[in-house]
């Protein structure tokens, strides 16, 4: 059996706020604090050796962990459908 773990990895926490959230129609100005971050730091991350993961990969930003995931599945399934 084969399982996956996916966490959103986001180091740019504290720099480079995201410009979202509600727009105050008094001032114009975007409030709340939804852009401040999306994920975890790769340091807080549990998804680690030392935590029994193996085959650890970070995917380049944009990258859909989704269809990933399918196409290391559909790699895994060939890969077994040639040894048996």
């Amino acid at each position: 059996m084969v399982k996956f773990k996916v966490e959103v990895i986001d180091n740019t926490q504290g720099k480079g706020k995201r410009k979202w959230g509600d727009i105050n129609p008094a001032t114009g100005k975007v409030e709340g604090s939804y852009g401040a971050g999306g994920g975890i730091r790769e340091e807080d991350s549990e998804i680690t050796e030392e935590n029994g993961y193996s085959n650890i990969v970070i995917l380049p930003v944009g990258t859909s962990p989704h269809a990933y995931i399918e196409a290391r599945m559909k790699e895994i399934e060939q890969n077994n459908s040639k040894k048996g």
